[in-house]
């Protein structure tokens, strides 16, 4: 199993729902190792399974030891423009209520999703670096974390504006 991150796509924030949209892949390659030494991990968009996407669960920092560590679930993902990106809803039980408020104003952004491999494509780019692509995949879950593998923005959840009150300084 593999986590990349994902930045999500702004102002999608839904408070009526819980729901934002993010983006899950790209094919931008992320530096990972193995035994045989450092590689550039790349998504191939297309061999992204998306039967199974649906119903994938949201969890915290990809802690995956128990019920609680689920938080929301994935609704969608559709391939658009080189990207793709998965329709986010948060549960809505106390105990998420806090990364909710965090997802909400902006503190938490980060995405990263945790996905099995069964076919790669070993190559190299071209600065010489050993790549491997991931062909085929599944999407196992989508976590939301402090971390993710990549230094992409990430959600940028309320996309409500909060205009100055007229007479207010700016």
């Amino acid at each position: 199993s593999f986590r990349r991150s994902m930045p999500a796509r702004p102002a999608t924030w839904d408070d009526a729902t819980l729901t934002f949209e993010a983006v899950a892949a790209t094919g931008t390659g992320v530096m990972r190792r193995d035994s045989r030494g450092p590689y550039v991990e790349i998504l191939d968009l297309a061999g992204l399974d998306l039967t199974r996407a649906q119903g994938v669960p949201l969890v915290d920092n990809h802690r995956l030891g128990s019920a609680r560590d689920v938080v929301g679930i994935v609704e969608s993902v559709r391939v658009e423009g080189g990207e793709a990106i998965a329709r986010i809803r948060l549960s809505q039980a106390e105990d998420v209520e806090p990364l909710t408020a965090r997802v909400k104003d902006g503190t938490l952004r980060g995405v990263s999703i945790g996905y099995s491999v069964p076919e790669w494509r070993e190559g190299t780019d071209a600065q010489g670096r050993r790549t491997k692509t991931a062909v085929r995949r599944t999407l196992r879950e989508v976590s939301l974390t402090p971390n993710p593998a990549d230094e992409t923005p990430g959600i940028r959840a309320n996309q409500r504006t909060n205009p100055m009150p007229e007479g207010s300084p700016e």
